[in-house]
């Protein structure tokens, strides 16, 4: 079994605004609507220094953890798991930045854009546009609460 534990940021402005990054997939020759996100990989950091980290290496952004949400568990067949431990991070710093490709790269990272959505906005995009359905469904959750 291939069970993986990742967390996921719902890195908002102080007027409330939802980041979003922009993936490429080569595979589907497509570009998805992301949140930042990443895996527990390395025992010498706890969640939240992982949430932090994930929030720098993919879009420059220093963030401070206001709260963390109940955690997802998604089965994609029966070898692979995830559980998705989600935070809601405010921005520190007032700008965010599309990362250079050489940096991207090392990464295993090919993100193509970063925006600010309102919440508005955000309910407008259709759920097909998201990497993943069930991310759109964790950042409208907490809107929607």
């Amino acid at each position: 079994m291939n069970l993986k534990i990742k967390v996921l940021g719902i890195i908002l402005d102080d007027k409330n605004n939802l980041l979003l990054i922009k993936e490429n997939v080569p595979k589907k020759n497509k570009a998805f609507w992301n949140a930042i996100r990443g895996t527990y990989d390395n025992a010498k950091e706890t969640l939240e220094e992982t949430m932090l980290r994930e929030c720098r290496e993919e879009a420059g952004a220093e963030v401070i953890i206001t709260e963390s949400l109940p955690y997802h568990f998604e089965r994609f067949n029966e070898n692979k798991i995830r559980i998705y431990l989600p935070f809601v991070c405010k921005l520190k710093n007032s700008t965010v930045k599309l990362q250079a490709k050489d940096f991207q790269e090392k990464l295993n990272e090919e993100i193509i854009e970063l925006r600010w959505f309102t919440k508005s906005e955000f309910n407008n995009i259709n759920p097909s546009e998201f990497m993943e359905p069930f991310i759109y469904e964790i950042i409208k959750r907490y809107f929607n609460r």
